[in-house]
């Protein structure tokens, strides 16, 4: 009979019950990992077969839920979240043997149950591990098996705020960007505080051009921003270019078009020899004195470039780390000088269901 100290004398499999998949194209790189919301119960079996055909004795099974945080920038990894379960005794295993088990994820006392997150400067991970105890002469067997857990609370609707969006946006929370900087007039107006990924923000863009500081280009910036352990990073997620340079007089300005993606300079675009700034076309020539009028909006909160998953802001006492990922929403007006005027509001992110698990592009 194998004493284990070279070769396992069981092999150990785990499946796990979920109806919800998604794709992880983080660190991890899972084509396909199994997704559970915060308030349900991890379940599954572990399967456990000998090798040879002699009895194989073990001190117990165990299954453990295990969250570990890590940190890009430090190269750092630490073990947050421990949930365990014992599946039996101890005694011999001398043919295939399934276990069921089930952890609660509501009955978790002590720890707050993070989103699984693939970010920029920090990724939470979930695992579950089966782990058979073995005599002290040998090695313990286990086998490990990731998941995703998603925290499923639906965004408050209009001016309503929930404690946790109250807790970032205060007494002053407002549904209006105002650019004040910018000489003439732009102001977004949209329907909600608070969105849930998926959602559709829908507004009006009230824009009034000053003839001496024309407008070249509007921009909105859908971005968050990270913070690990002191680390912070900010991101954009998506973006959406309004086209104004059409519009001629006080007539309705023609709605925004969505790009697909931020626009990106490549490296190996040839570069002008000319040292003179060139000349930004904003249109003027259609439009002399200048325009007024609103945009329609519909701004889809989802995921281009970057990672999307909801809004946190935690102090980790149990592993000393202050961990957020907030999202805000930016009006950027670019003028035919090339200046930036802008001004940005912080958008509560929220997830209504586990079909919105948008992981990043």
């Amino acid at each position: 009979m194998s004493l284990g100290w070279w070769s396992d004398p069981l092999e150990v499999e785990i499946s796990l019950d979920s109806n919800n998949f998604t794709n992880r194209s983080g660190v991890l790189g899972l084509p396909k990992c199994p997704v559970y919301s915060n308030d349900s119960k991890v379940s599954g079996k572990v399967k456990v077969v000998p090798v040879g055909s002699s009895p194989v004795w073990h001190y117990g099974i165990e299954v453990l839920l295990q969250s570990s945080i890590v940190l890009f920038e430090d190269f750092d990894t630490c073990d947050y979240l421990k949930a365990k379960t014992t599946l039996c005794g101890e005694g011999y295993i001398s043919e295939a043997a399934e276990f069921n088990f089930e952890i609660d994820l509501k009955a978790i006392e002590k720890f707050d149950i993070l989103d699984t997150y693939d970010g920029e400067l920090v990724s939470v991970n979930y695992e579950v591990i089966a782990t058979i105890l073995r005599p002290w002469y040998t090695f313990e067997i286990s086998k490990s098996s990731f998941l995703s857990i998603k925290n499923v609370v639906a965004a408050p609707l209009g001016d309503n705020l929930d404690e946790i969006s109250r807790s970032l946006l205060g007494d002053a929370a407002s549904r209006k960007i105002s650019v004040i900087d910018y000489p003439g007039i732009c102001e977004l107006e949209y329907d909600n505080l608070c969105y849930n990924i998926g959602d559709t923000l829908k507004g009006s863009l009230h824009l009034r051009e000053d003839p001496k500081c024309r407008i070249a280009e509007v921009v909105l910036v859908f971005y968050k921003v990270e913070q690990a352990d002191g680390d912070v990073g900010e991101f954009v997620v998506k973006e959406t270019k309004i086209d104004v340079t059409d519009t001629t007089g006080d007539s309705t300005i023609d709605p925004c078009t969505e790009d697909s993606k931020p626009n990106v300079v490549s490296a190996d675009a040839p570069t002008s020899s000319n040292k003179e700034t060139p000349k930004v076309d904003d249109g003027s020539s259609k439009r002399p004195n200048g325009f007024e009028g609103k945009i329609p909006i519909e701004f889809k909160i989802s995921a281009v470039s970057h990672t999307l998953a909801v809004t946190v802001e935690k102090q980790l006492k149990e592993v000393e780390i202050n961990y957020s990922v907030r999202y805000y929403l930016r009006v950027k007006i670019t003028d035919a000088k090339g200046d930036s005027h802008w001004n940005t509001n912080e958008i509560p992110i929220y997830r209504s269901s586990l079909q919105d698990i948008s992981q990043g592009v």
